[in-house]
């Protein structure tokens, strides 16, 4: 009958059981011994992303400092090389995105690193619904000239007139 009438009734039990067990052992507090083997993969993301935000909370007053781009590429160390490879791609974009003049190559280098290909990451920002293009030594973002009608339809203000369209 409980369990019908109170969703989180398994997991109450868990933890009424491990409290159990710490008042058996007179330990002064439960320690998540059972609840841990049912929830174990999420105490370990909890953890895995505690750390992770330890690790950047220490380095954080470094990235102002001397030698900011090996403070960037330590904080993905610990990625997958795919999972580096996307951050690499979102911190080339969302530079391009925020800059109000052409990004050089020199520019994306500082937050991707030196050894990685500019140009990798740019192809394969391409399957968007606009495009990267090299204007004046760097990039820009244009809208495709097939959104075009869409863009208009909308009425939403542009970033300049009669909207940059490839």
């Amino acid at each position: 009958a409980i369990w019908s009438t109170r969703s989180d009734a398994e997991n109450l039990a868990w933890a009424l059981a491990d409290w159990l067990i710490a008042k058996k052992l007179s330990w002064d507090f439960a320690v998540p011994l059972l609840i841990s083997q049912r929830y174990g993969a999420a105490l370990r993301t909890a953890s895995d992303i505690a750390r992770r935000a330890n690790k950047l909370a220490a380095v954080a007053p470094k990235l102002r400092t001397k030698g900011k781009e090996t403070v960037l590429q330590k904080l993905l160390e610990d990625l997958p090389p795919e999972l580096r490879w996307r951050e690499w791609m979102l911190r080339v974009e969302a530079v391009i995105f925020a800059a109000s003049e052409p990004v050089t190559r020199e520019t994306l280098a500082r937050v991707v690193g030196k050894l990685v290909s500019i140009d990798l990451l740019i192809d394969d920002l391409s399957n968007r619904p606009y495009d990267l293009v090299s204007v004046a030594g760097g990039w820009q973002y244009r809208t495709r000239s097939a959104f075009g009608p869409v863009i208009l339809e909308s009425q939403a203000s542009t970033r300049t007139p009669g909207a940059s369209l490839t």
